[in-house]
């Protein structure tokens, strides 16, 4: 029953980028002059907010699956990217530097994320390693 005059609400809120669904890509991991890539598929499935997670397998001679978690940003930074490995083989290696989170950027339906470690794997001298993951949106 408002005759005249002017109403007003403030409306705040905050923005993500809509991650669920198919996504394709490479992981590619580098150490001691040598690198190695997989290719991955990746399915977004949880997102809420700035939460995301879901499941990834890679194909061909790689052979590994698993569950990953990360958070995103309003401005697509991402961040704590977290993947575990739930088919493959253990090898004994323990993280003696890095936190194996991986971070980087989404832009146009495309995430580029990395990380730098170091492992210490038995029988093995200690490995300096950098993983990228190339991740585009099907």
């Amino acid at each position: 029953d408002h005759t005249s005059g002017t109403n007003s609400a403030p409306i705040t809120g905050t923005a993500y980028s809509n991650l669920n669904g198919g996504w394709s890509g490479t992981q590619t991991i580098s150490a001691a002059g040598q690198s190695s890539t997989c290719n991955h598929t990746w399915i977004v499935s949880g997102q809420t907010g700035a939460q995301f997670s879901g499941t990834w397998q890679s194909s061909g001679s790689c052979g590994q699956a698993g569950t990953f978690t990360a958070t995103v940003t309003p401005t697509d930074a991402v961040s704590n990217f977290t993947v575990s490995v739930t088919v493959g083989a253990s090898n004994n290696c323990t993280r003696i530097s890095g936190d194996g989170k991986l971070t980087g950027t989404h832009s146009n339906g495309v995430m580029t994320l990395q990380t730098t470690e170091t492992l210490r794997c038995s029988g093995m001298a200690d490995t300096a390693r950098s993983i990228t993951l190339l991740m585009r949106k099907q």
